[in-house]
């Protein structure tokens, strides 16, 4: 019972690199995110055209 911190101890010594990772990144994972599918309704057209038509013609 008295060494019953030891493994908590190690196991947050273990988890902590792991959670500093996650938190550093979390920036760049929304921004990659948001530039690979959020630029596909920034650039999306009205309409799907093949070929504009001029309408002066």
């Amino acid at each position: 019972m008295g060494l019953l911190w030891m493994p908590i101890l190690i196991c947050l010594f273990g988890v902590l690199p792991v959670l500093l990772y996650v938190y550093l990144h979390k920036g760049l994972l929304f921004d990659i995110i948001r530039s690979t599918y959020g630029s596909r309704y920034l650039f999306k057209p009205e309409k799907h055209v093949l070929y504009y038509k001029n309408p002066n013609v």
